[in-house]
């Protein structure tokens, strides 16, 4: 989700790649707090909050090839580096839409949530 307002959401649709608006009930509930409309708490780690419970830690891969992996929960955050699709990732915590990820290698960083499979 990338915004909210009232009952509806802001959200990427990955494969084309568009912003839209969806019904707030239509979304299935991750168990996280939704983001208040006009919040930014992607500024400091401090407030990253932690996946917990059953997610904690768990393997996903890189889904695309070329994944910018950045060093902070933004677009807009510097490049540390790009995986490959298919890449195994253990999700260490999320922020709204992003995922803090640790590679096998020992590298870690953030990726958009839409970028990751099962």
């Amino acid at each position: 989700m990338l915004d909210t307002r009232d009952d509806w959401s802001q959200v990427l649709f990955p494969e084309q790649y568009a912003v839209g608006w969806v019904a707030g009930f239509l979304l299935a509930d991750t168990g996280a707090d939704s983001p208040q409309s006009g919040a930014d708490d992607t500024e400091t780690t401090a407030q990253k909050p932690s996946l917990g419970g059953s997610d904690a830690s768990s393997e996903r891969r890189i889904n695309g090839n070329g994944v910018n992996i950045r060093a902070r929960p933004s677009p807009d955050a510097d490049v540390l580096f790009q995986a490959s699709e298919g890449k195994r990732v253990s999700v260490l915590s999320r922020d709204d839409d992003w995922r803090e990820v640790r590679f096998e290698d020992g590298r870690t960083g953030w990726v958009a949530a839409f970028l990751l499979g099962e």
